[in-house]
């Protein structure tokens, strides 16, 4: 096997990490620059399908191809910015973003966010929206089952 044929191998396995399909145990301990290496490449994926690329387009493009896309969608980004504004309960809003948590609270998830480095709002729900365009509905369906109520579990389901 050549060099790039063996590139080309492990960017297809990479991807089928970030699809979910390969679950191959990695071959050694990463290290810390690795592990960030790695983060960055599946993140680059996951915003490669929010953007619309599908999974043969992404593994087509190869790493850098991949991520100088990635980059230049970026550098594009620059639109109008828009609020988006939901009323939650105030637990549920205490659990996302809290100023004064209790002792026995568990830590806020805007806390687990930036420590992962989503430090924007852009970053966090770009990080949301490639999940749910990379599962298919049947999977979604399936992680939500315990959390929705029964007249919503169907997919497409009217409220």
């Amino acid at each position: 096997m050549t060099l790039k044929e063996t590139q080309a191998a492990t960017w297809r396995i990479i991807v089928g990490i970030a699809y979910g399909t390969v679950d191959r145990p990695l071959p050694h301990e990463l290290t810390d620059a690795e592990t960030r290496s790695l983060d960055r490449k599946l993140s680059a994926i996951r915003l490669a399908a929010t953007l619309g690329l599908n999974r043969s387009d992404i593994e087509g493009l190869g790493q850098s191809g991949l991520l100088s896309y990635v980059a230049k969608a970026r550098s594009k980004a620059a639109e109008p910015r828009k609020r988006l504004t939901w009323m939650v309960s105030a637990s549920l809003a205490d659990a996302i973003q809290s100023d004064n948590p209790s002792p026995d609270a568990e830590e806020p998830l805007v806390t687990r966010f930036y420590r992962l480095g989503l430090r924007t709002s852009d970053d966090m729900w770009t990080f949301i929206h490639s999940w749910f365009a990379l599962e298919p509905d049947e999977v979604l369906q399936h992680h939500m089952a315990e959390f929705v109520p029964k007249r919503f579990k169907k997919v497409g389901a009217k409220r």
